[in-house]
């Protein structure tokens, strides 16, 4: 058996991405990269692959504040996974930041929801998640999955 596919496409790919410095690049893009992999120490007659996960993940994001205006924020996930020989890209967080006003700020877009402020305690959290992303050894953030909504923030002032 060779190697998958997209094996060559991609390492060139990962070699572009991690050669290039960040001072050549107009836009301040920030990121990492980053691999997995695990293999089965004894045979399954019902997988007969000895390859469990063989992830290469490549995060960039990107933030940029207007003069007196909105935020905006990019973060994406390029990833190649040699166990099931696939390609995909994904959106993690993609929003818009406002303040219409000094005492209200708005988020419109793709973010990471949360309840509370803490990451593992689950006492009310509705918000999606990926448990096995959490349990093949991910990094924690990959535990929360992004959710596309509208988020409206309220400063009262101090009730003395």
């Amino acid at each position: 058996m060779g190697a998958p596919r997209f094996a060559i496409p991609a390492t060139i790919l990962l070699l572009l991405v991690v050669g290039v410095p960040a001072e050549s690049f107009e836009l301040p893009v920030h990121g990492f990269v980053e691999a997995a992999s695990g293999v089965r120490l004894q045979n399954d007659p019902v997988q007969p692959r000895d390859a469990v996960l063989g992830e290469g993940r490549v995060q960039l994001e990107y933030a940029h504040q207007f003069e007196k205006g909105p935020k905006i924020f990019v973060k994406a996930d390029f990833l190649g996974d040699a166990a099931t020989e696939a390609l995909r890209g994904d959106l993690r967080e993609g929003y818009l930041d406002y303040a219409p006003m000094p005492n209200v700020e708005l988020r419109l877009g793709r973010q990471i929801l949360t309840w509370g402020t803490g990451d593992f305690l689950f006492i009310n959290d509705i918000f999606p998640k990926d448990y096995i992303s959490f349990f093949i050894g991910r990094q924690p953030q990959y535990l929360k999955l992004p959710s596309d909504a509208a988020k409206v923030s309220l400063f009262l002032p101090r009730l003395s």
